[in-house]
C-alpha cells in the first residue's frame, strides 16, 4: 500500500532535520513561525498523496498496527473516517487502560463527543478526500480543534468505523500540555461549534427529541461554568451560556448537587471553589 510521510516543523527547531536525513521519502516542511496545529495540520494535508491520513502529534505515537486495522475497517465499511483504540500514558504516571471507541449514528458521536468522551487524533485515520472536502482544519481555533472538526464531520454526514486493531497512545505531560488555553481559547472554540449545531439543527425534523434539547443544553451549562471560572472573562458570557442552556430546556435541576451548592455563593465564585475542589481531588479535566 502506498504510503508517504510528511513532517511539520512548526517554527520550533531541533535536531528533527538530522533524524529524518536517516529515511528516505519523507517530506519536511518548515513553518518559520510558529503557527498552530491546525494550520500546520492543513499545510501537510495539501501535501498528502495517499487515500487515507492521519494527523499524529509530536509527542503521540501509535502501536500494535492500529494503522492497517483503520484503514481495513475504511476500506470494508466504505467510511470517510474511522476510530480505533487508544490509552493515556506521560510522564510520571501508569500506562492508561485500554479505550475502544462504540459503535455509534452520526446523531450519537455529536452528543457522545460533546458530553462524554473523545477520541484523539493518534487513533483516528480520514480519508483524504473527505477531510478536505468539509474543509479541513478551523485554522482560528486554539484549542479543541479535534472536537471542532469531528462534529463537523459529523453533521455533514461523513461515513463513520470503527476498528478494534491496535492502539494509539496519547502522551500526557506532567506539569503542561501543549494544547493548553485559556477559557477564551476554549469559548472561541465552543461558539464555533454551538453555531454549527444550531445551524445543523434547523434542518432537521422540528419536533426533536427532548434528548437532543437537553445534551446542547448541558453544553452550554459547561461553557458557563468554563466562563464563570476564567475571572477575564466577562460576565456576560457566563449569563449567555446560561440562557442558552435555559433555552434548550437544561435548567437547574439538571445541576448536580455540588453544581447547586455553588451556585448560592454565585456562578463566578461557584465556579473558582470547583475548579480548586478538582484540583485538590487530582482530576484532570480534559477538553
Amino acid at each position: 500500500m502506498e504510503s508517504n510521510i510528511i513532517i511539520v516543523e512548526d517554527g520550533v527547531f531541533d535536531n528533527t532535520s538530522v533524524v529524518i536525513d536517516r529515511f528516505t521519502g519523507v517530506v519536511h516542511l518548515k513553518n518559520k513561525n510558529n503557527e498552530g496545529a491546525p494550520k500546520s495540520r492543513n499545510k501537510g494535508l495539501s501535501f498528502v498523496k495517499t487515500q487515507y491520513v492521519m494527523f499524529l502529534d509530536a509527542d503521540d505515537y501509535v502501536e500494535a498496527g492500529i494503522l492497517a486495522g483503520l484503514v481495513e475497517s475504511a476500506e470494508s465499511e466504505s467510511a470517510d473516517m474511522v476510530f480505533g483504540p487508544w490509552r493515556y500514558n506521560g510522564e510520571k504516571q501508569k500506562e492508561g487502560r485500554m479505550r475502544y471507541p462504540p459503535s455509534l449514528s452520526n446523531y450519537e458521536w455529536i452528543f457522545y463527543w460533546l458530553l462524554k468522551s473523545c477520541v484523539p487524533t493518534c487513533s483516528v485515520v480520514w480519508k483524504t478526500a473527505s477531510v478536505k472536502r468539509i474543509g479541513g482544519w478551523d485554522e482560528r481555533i486554539k484549542k479543541n480543534q479535534d472536537g471542532e472538526l469531528a462534529v463537523r464531520a459529523f453533521i455533514a454526514g461523513l461515513e463513520v468505523a470503527v476498528s478494534k486493531k491496535g492502539y494509539g497512545v496519547y502522551w500526557q505531560h506532567e506539569n503542561y500540555r501543549i494544547s493548553n488555553g485559556t477559557a477564551k481559547n476554549t469559548l472561541f472554540s465552543s461558539e464555533v461549534i454551538y453555531n454549527n449545531l444550531i445551524e445543523w439543527l434547523c434542518h432537521c425534523p422540528k419536533n426533536q427529541p427532548l434528548q437532543i434539547r437537553y445534551a446542547l443544553g448541558k453544553y452550554c451549562c459547561i461553557q458557563a461554568w468554563v466562563a464563570a471560572s476564567d475571572p477575564l472573562v466577562s460576565s456576560d458570557d457566563c449569563q449567555l451560556w446560561l440562557e442558552r442552556a435555559k433555552f434548550h430546556g437544561y435548567d437547574k435541576k439538571y445541576y448536580s448537587r455540588a453544581s447547586r451548592i455553588f451556585l448560592i455563593v454565585g456562578l463566578r465564585c461557584g465556579a473558582i471553589l470547583k475548579s480548586f475542589f478538582v484540583k485538590r481531588a487530582g482530576l484532570i479535566v480534559k477538553s
